[in-house]
């Protein structure tokens, strides 16, 4: 059962959108915070998929760019975190299981040694299971967007799904998500 196709867009120029690389999963191992279990680079900044959620970090690539390039430190970067929590969940409970993974992995050298992560595996999707009893997020890496699908079994109550959004200024649906 699909419930919702969440995009992860901040109010960017259309031109600053499009991406040529294609949007992967990549495993935590301890290079970032403990509750995150996947990150996503997306247009526009990463998401942070965690048991409690997904935690978007969106950042004017633009203006990035400008301050990396420019080394004027008159140079603003507008960014905004928002999340989507699943709220009534049992966090505790909740196991990942890995989809396809692609065939290359990454290596993460930053900061302290014992943060260094190396041979972190990249998924085209990852599976929540038990968000809700008898019922499972499944997170698709798209070309441009993350889906999220709620795989509801038999007997499962759907109306146990609830998403709160915290930290957007606004919300809209699209009629093609």
């Amino acid at each position: 059962m699909s419930i919702c196709a969440v995009r992860g867009m901040a109010h960017i120029e259309p031109d600053v959108i499009h991406s040529s690389q294609t949007i992967k999963l990549i495993e935590n191992k301890g290079q970032w915070n403990p509750e995150v279990l996947f990150k996503a680079s997306i247009p526009g900044g990463d998401v942070f998929i965690t048991a409690k959620g997904l935690v978007y970090a969106l950042i004017d690539e633009q203006q990035l760019h400008q301050l990396n390039h420019n080394a004027s430190s008159n140079t603003t970067v507008n960014a905004h975190n928002y999340r989507m929590v699943f709220k009534g969940s049992k966090q505790a409970n909740v196991t990942v299981q890995n989809g396809t993974p692609f065939s290359e992995y990454y290596n993460y050298y930053i900061g302290e040694k014992s943060k260094w992560a190396t041979r972190c595996k990249a998924y085209e999707s990852v599976i929540l299971q038990n968000i809700y009893p008898g019922i499972d997020a499944e997170i698709i890496a798209k070309a441009d967007f993350i889906k999220l699908n709620f795989l509801v079994k038999a007997g499962a109550d759907p109306s146990k799904i609830k998403l709160v959004y915290e930290g957007q200024d606004n919300m809209a649906i699209e009629n093609n998500a």
